[in-house]
């Protein structure tokens, strides 16, 4: 009886244990599961290190023009122009220095005639006390941490004390502590909440790796992920101490040696950054997720109209058509919208529907260097032809074309690189692109399904905003190779000079047509 009394406790007191357990592993499975989340911790040490390293070596800018300074190419100067340190100006360039090397800020004070401000808080040597246009400053540099009140005394300083003492521009800083640097990370972060970077031309980091621990590993991370998304740098180069630290395996007792530039512009392509390990599967999620989340939401619809009907045709979903919100409103006063379509097809219903809402239509059958036409464009002689220079030149000759459409299958993305890197959307209100998410040559890249990613969110820079986005295959449709990972966008940019008519914004697509 006793036994059985007490098997019967040992059963109670393992129910709540065996459900405390299943919340605990559902709330860890939620919080470490496979999907993008940005700047969600991973589950292990070995995940934070393949996160991070992918991180160090994808670049987001390509510098074409880069100086080398003394016989260390840790950390090159890019000089490309108007991106670039213009190393004839005479600046002023921030060093966190440890005392090991200092060929960097000396080439720079000697050779550039920079002033060179070193901080540091180790004993500077006689032979470097007196260089030309070098200033030091000994103290022991922290964090700018609220919740520290001793930051700035007992010979600490932060780097806002110094910048607010100093009151001058940085052209250039270099953080390589290798005297603490388990804390560089920490001085960064603060420097980046505090907005201590945006003046800064470039940035060089040292980030010294002697253990794999995962706090360290997912702060670097986070300070990396903040320099590109809240301080507008951009990674241009990479160094590491050794060929095996870029490894995943082998990246403890490593330094690596990065280096940046400040945003170089919305007319030049900027890579974003991996989505986590950049995988094919976190690149595809990610794009999709940002396709399919519009930021612009249409209150005023219209439907397609077909040539053959008198009726507007109903769209089975409800966010397809024409939209009139936020237009300038049309009278006799003002000229009809004009709308550019560059496609290597002839779309019934859209040419029909611009006409109607008296858009005057030019239709041109953009060719890119690269591009073969195929058989099928040229049993269309009625499109004319036109290499996308000349399509630019069109653009900006006509600044008032208030509508672009693109449906080149295959050829899309290289139209609307083209036209974002030349600015010819600086006029345009709306763009309506039909994209393919599986490219021809390359398929599903992780590489290409990031570039395309990187485009769309360029559009953005160029103060265009998603307004809507629909698979090419309807709900009841049979899924061909065309319309597989096929999506129609619009976007839309908000400006008062609008042109376009009250009647009509921008068709993403129509039930009835190529388009």
């Amino acid at each position: 009886m006793v036994t059985r009394i007490w098997r019967r406790r040992k059963l109670y007191m393992l129910y709540p244990i065996a459900f405390l357990v299943c919340i605990y592993v559902i709330s860890r499975r939620g919080l470490y599961n496979t999907r993008y989340i940005p700047l969600r911790p991973l589950y292990s040490s070995s995940a934070e290190v393949q996160r991070l390293l992918k991180f160090m070596t994808s670049y987001h800018y390509m510098c074409n023009s880069t100086v080398a300074l003394g016989n260390r190419s840790h950390f090159p100067i890019c000089i490309d122009n108007d991106t670039g340190i213009d190393l004839d100006a005479k600046g002023n360039t921030y060093s966190i220095w440890s005392p090991e090397e200092i060929l960097f800020e000396k080439f720079l004070a000697t050779n550039y005639s920079f002033e060179v401000y070193i901080i540091t808080d180790s004993i500077v040597p006689k032979h470097y006390r007196n260089l030309n246009h070098t200033h030091w400053l000994q103290t022991i540099l922290v964090p700018n941490d609220i919740h520290d009140f001793s930051r700035n005394s007992f010979g600490q300083r932060t780097f806002n004390d110094i910048m607010e003492q100093q009151r001058h521009s940085v052209d250039i800083l270099k953080i390589e502590m290798n005297f603490d640097h388990a804390h560089t990370w920490e001085i960064l972060y603060y420097m980046i909440e505090d907005h201590q970077l945006h003046d800064i031309k470039q940035l060089h980091i040292a980030i010294i790796v002697d253990k794999l621990d995962e706090d360290f590993l997912y702060n670097w991370y986070r300070c990396l992920y903040n320099l590109y998304y809240k301080e507008g740098m951009r990674l241009y180069h990479t160094a590491a101490s050794s060929p095996l630290c870029l490894q995943v395996t082998m990246m403890e007792s490593c330094v690596y040696w990065l280096s940046w530039i400040r945003d170089p512009g919305d007319r030049v392509f900027v890579m974003h950054p991996p989505a986590d390990f950049g995988t094919q599967t976190l690149e595809e999620e990610r794009l999709l997720a940002y396709i399919t989340s519009p930021v612009v939401t249409c209150h005023n619809l219209q439907s397609a109209i077909h040539p053959s009907m008198s009726t507007i045709v109903m769209p089975i979903d409800k966010s397809v058509g024409i939209c009139k919100d936020y237009l300038s409103s049309y009278d006799d006063t003002h000229d009809a919208c004009k709308a550019l379509i560059l496609s290597n097809h002839t779309d019934v219903t859209l040419k029909y529907t611009l006409k109607k809402s008296k858009c005057s239509t030019v239709q041109f059958r953009p060719e890119l260097p690269y591009i073969k036409l195929s058989p099928e464009d040229h049993l269309l002689p009625s499109i004319k032809s036109m290499y996308m220079m000349g399509v630019v030149d069109y653009v900006w000759k006509h600044q008032n074309v208030d509508l672009i459409l693109i449906s080149y299958p295959g050829q899309e993305w290289g139209i609307l690189a083209a036209l974002l890197d030349t600015h010819a959307l600086i006029n345009t209100t709306q763009l309506v692109v039909k994209i393919h998410l599986n490219d021809r040559t390359y398929g599903k890249h992780p590489v290409i399904l990031r570039r395309m990613y990187s485009e769309l969110r360029r559009l953005e820079t160029q103060g265009f905003h998603l307004f809507d986005s629909v698979p090419c295959a309807r709900h009841n449709d049979v899924q061909t190779k065309e319309t597989a990972d096929c999506y129609k966008l619009g976007f839309m940019r908000h400006s008062k000079r609008a042109r376009l008519s009250n009647a009509l914004q921008y068709i993403v697509a129509s039930p009835i047509g190529g388009f």
